[in-house]
Order: structure tokens, then sequence, then C-alpha cells
């Protein structure tokens, strides 16, 4: 007996069971599915008023090259990978925030919680960013190290109305050279550094550059190598502090950004990397940086543009950063 036929010998199972429709039938489904549609739309609006939010159209800035050094906008996606739709926002209801971003919106759960938040601005000294110091000494021009100060400025200043804690890094030796192994000391005098003060703690370009608003509420830390987490108390702090979610801004985007993000994302931190407020004078190394953040799927955390982070966290402006 067929698998189409049930039990009663002749009878047709549902497979080949006729089904007809009549005029008036097909008029009375019709208007069912449209009334359901409706339905379903107002439920959505109810929805969205019920949430705070704000949408920016997409539009990604096309890149300022000069000289052959990316030094504004954000990276198109040739250079830099799908970077596209970074500028959308939305704001839940509940104290907590949720950014447009790339390859995901950040954070993953749609709750960033500003009290277990930070900012990290890494490496805004004047050995970067000065005419005279470390990073022109090496032949790199730091014009698109500086055209990223307002962006962070910018930043800096709707992380703090958000309640979220600013942290500053800080790349440098002793002044006394006791923590530089012979290969660093080596490789110091191959670049022709010798006994400069470059990039020695306590000389004028450690400082950080006067553009960056540095308070006394705000956290330093100083660290040797490339990622603030080798050697530093970095993790402890941010332990100590309660954080969760680490947004990253400074230079430069392909080794010391780049470094300290990956220490972060394998101590489960969840990542986020502004795009635009990060800068590189190798434009290459600064595209490949921001593609890499979001390959697999985003192995190395989300990324964003500024403007989409200050429009998700505007409804949190005000905030009173709980310590």
């Amino acid at each position: 007996m067929s698998a189409t036929q049930d039990s009663t010998v002749g009878a047709p199972g549902p497979a080949t069971f006729p089904v007809v429709i009549d005029q008036s039938a097909r008029a009375t489904l019709i208007n069912f599915s449209l009334l359901w549609s409706w339905s379903y739309i107002y439920s959505q609006l109810q929805n969205k008023r019920n949430r705070r939010s704000c949408v920016v159209s997409p539009s990604p800035r096309s890149p300022i090259v000069r000289d052959g050094l990316l030094i504004g906008g954000s990276p198109t996606p040739r250079e830099a990978g799908s970077l596209t739709n970074l500028l959308s926002c939305q704001s839940t209801k509940d104290g907590a925030a949720v950014i447009k971003a790339e390859p995901f919106d950040y954070p993953y759960d749609g709750r960033l919680d500003p009290a277990a938040a930070a900012l990290v601005v890494i490496d805004m000294q004047k050995d970067f960013l000065s005419p005279d110091g470390y990073f022109a000494s090496m032949g790199y021009d730091p014009a698109p190290l500086r055209i990223v100060l307002p962006v962070i400025g910018r930043l800096i200043a709707a992380c703090r109305a958000a309640g979220i804690l600013i942290i500053h890094t800080r790349q440098g030796y002793r002044s006394d050279m006791a923590d530089m192994t012979p290969y660093e000391k080596w490789r110091r005098n191959r670049a022709g550094l010798g006994e400069t003060g470059a990039l020695l703690r306590g000389s004028p370009g450690f400082e950080i550059v006067p553009e960056i608003d540095v308070r006394p509420e705000d956290v330093v830390v100083d660290k040797t190598c490339n990622s603030a987490f080798t050697y530093t108390d970095f993790e402890h702090v941010l332990r100590a502090q309660g954080i969760e979610f680490l947004m990253f801004a400074g230079c430069t985007t392909d080794v010391c950004v780049h470094s300290t993000l990956r220490e972060a994302c394998d101590r489960n931190f969840q990542c986020l990397t502004v795009a635009d407020a990060c800068a590189s004078g190798d434009a290459y190394a600064h595209a490949a940086a921001l593609h890499m953040v979001t390959v697999e799927n985003g192995i190395f955390g989300a990324i964003a543009s500024s403007d989409a982070v200050i429009e998700g966290l505007a409804p949190l402006s005000g905030a009173t950063r709980r310590r």
C-alpha cells in the first residue's frame, strides 16, 4: 500500500487529495493575509517606538590620500574589506547601548554597559606625532597620525559623557634603559637613536600630545612593548574596574593598537576598533590591520566608525561612571 494512501482501500492519501479554492475563499485568504501583515507592521512600529533609536544613512567617506599615504577618511572596501554600513546605530532604553558595526553589531548581545566599558587610546605621544619625534626620525610622516586627533577628541568626549572609563597608554623604556635587552639596544643603535631620548620615559617625546584631553580620573598605562598587556598592570586594572568592553583608538593601527587588540580578544574582552580613530604611517598596513579585524566573522571583534560610536552612546550622555 502506498504511503500516500490511508487504510481505506481506494481512498486517496494527503498527497493526492485535490485542493480547490473558489473565488470567495481566495478573497478571504487574501484579506486575512493583509490583516496579518498590517498587524505585524503595527507591532514592529510599537516596538520601535519603545526604543530610543537613531539611524544615520550608510555613507562611507572616501579616503584622503597624500603622497601615497592614507591620512583621513574611512578605508574603502577594496582597501580594508567590507567596512560599509558603519554609520547606523540604535540604543536600548535600559541603560545599555548597541553600536552598528561590522561584521556584527557591538556588543554581540546588544547590551553595552558603560560602567563595564573603557576607551583605550593607544600611544598618542609626541614621539609619534611631532615632526621631530621618534616616528619622524624613522622616515615616516606623522601627518596621518595627527589627522585623527580631532576624531579621538570627539570620541573621548562622547565616552566621558556616557560614563565610560578613558585609558591612555604610553610606550617607552626606563630612562636608565635597565629594562632594555641587548637585542633591543642593538635595534636602537641600528636605527640611529643611540643615546637620544627617543622612547625613553621622562623625555619630552614620551608625553601625550596636548591635543588629547587627559584628566586626573583617567588611567594611564606605561608600557615597553607593543601590547599594553605585556609587563604591565593593564589587565589587573581592567579586572579591578569590572571592564568587559574595550574600544580602541590611537596609533599605530598595525602595531601597538593591533597587538593590544589581539591580546584583549584572547583574554575574552569584547573588542571594538574605531576605524577612523586609528592611524598608521603605512596606508597599506593600516588598511590590512582594519580588514583583519573582520575576517572569520570577526576574529578580532568588530569595527565601526567614530560617528556610529558617538551616535550609539548619545542616549547615555550624562551618566556618571560607577567605580
